[in-house]
């Protein structure tokens, strides 16, 4: 045989295996379709930072050891990887592909320095594989509602609008011609406050295309839970309230000013704003029994199911956590994470 016929040969292998690769990413994506109860994150993730990410008993987070990167992990925090040299934010995930939001400047290894912007939507498999930017345009809180994408899109100072995106075919649409937040999404339902004329709390309807007033007050950062919207009251000193959808009655939960919170089933997480006694507070759902866990300034509060991820304001490390099973919420810190972040940078 000669060289000539050699050479065609691998290069028509070559090509065919490239061929079957990229015709099953297509496919992989054509049959990729999630039940429509899927949520990609919760709202309290998400209006936090959206670091951390359960799916099944499959946990994605980003290291704040590693400068943010991608790492998935089991929920017992075994089996930690890396799974992206990027830092990441706005986690979501469903049973196929995490999303996250890419922001940063980055300076690739092998291109003498050279730096370049990665903005935009992504999405990867889980095990960081099949990378695909799904939208090249700086973005915010992103939520994943069955098979539809949600994202605030910031395509200038001017153009700054809610879009949405279908997760198989790519296409998207403006939901609203403001960047309204995602993140209190659940089944056909979106609860957001204003950003333009009000801040009234509004409710869109997916299915129907439109939306509708609920509260007329200053809210900032709503939660839906359980027949509640949760939310931060502005006009009252950024105190936490909720509002009974069913009563169509508005609850204070604290004389506290809150700068986070998460809800977490019948608990509330919070970050108390003081000068003399900040701290991090818990207290039930209705408002009760509110306590201190920790004296001082904490941020970035996220939950999975076993744990309540965060760090210390103005540092990004170390990473705390406390036990959502053990009830004490002792004060631990995440040393997994930085041993895996160890491992990736010897």
């Amino acid at each position: 045989m000669s060289d000539k016929s050699k050479v065609i040969i691998i290069l028509s292998v070559f090509f065919v295996v490239l061929g079957g690769v990229f015709g099953f990413g297509i496919l992989k994506d054509y049959l990729h379709k999630n039940p429509d109860d899927t949520i990609g994150n919760t709202a309290g993730n998400l209006n936090n930072g959206g670091y951390f990410c359960q799916v099944g008993d499959k946990v994605f987070f980003a290291n704040a050891y590693d400068g943010g990167r991608l790492y998935v992990m089991n929920a017992d925090e075994t089996g930690i990887k890396r799974l992206s040299d990027s830092a990441v934010t706005c986690l979501n995930a469903d049973d196929t592909y995490v999303y996250y939001v890419l922001n940063d400047i980055a300076s690739p290894e092998g291109m003498g320095g050279f730096s370049m912007p990665l903005l935009g939507l992504y999405r990867s498999d889980h095990k960081g594989k099949q990378t695909k930017c799904l939208d090249k345009v700086s973005c915010g809180i992103v939520q994943l509602l069955g098979n539809r994408l949600y994202y605030q899109r910031y395509e200038d100072t001017k153009n700054k609008t809610l879009q949405s995106m279908d997760i198989q075919s790519r296409d998207t649409e403006t939901v609203l011609e403001f960047p309204a937040n995602p993140a209190a999404g659940s089944g056909s339902l979106i609860y957001y406050n204003g950003v333009e004329e009000d801040h009234n709390l509004y409710c869109y309807n997916i299915a129907e295309g439109s939306s509708s007033l609920i509260y007329e007050g200053n809210v900032w950062y709503p939660d839906a839970q359980g027949g509640y919207v949760y939310f931060m009251n502005v006009a009252d000193g950024y105190t936490l309230c909720r509002y009974d959808l069913a009563a169509g009655e508005m609850q204070s939960l604290t004389q506290d000013r809150v700068d986070q919170y998460l809800v977490c089933g019948s608990l509330i997480f919070y970050q108390k704003n003081s000068e003399s006694s900040p701290a991090l507070m818990v207290m039930n759902t209705d408002g009760s029994d509110a306590r201190v866990i920790a004296e001082g300034n904490y941020t970035n509060l996220n939950a999975t199911s076993r744990y309540i991820y965060f760090t210390e304001f103005g540092t990004e490390v170390p990473m705390y956590k406390i036990s959502l099973e053990s009830g004490n919420f002792e004060i631990m810190t995440f040393d997994a994470a930085k041993e895996a972040a160890m491992e990736n940078t010897n």
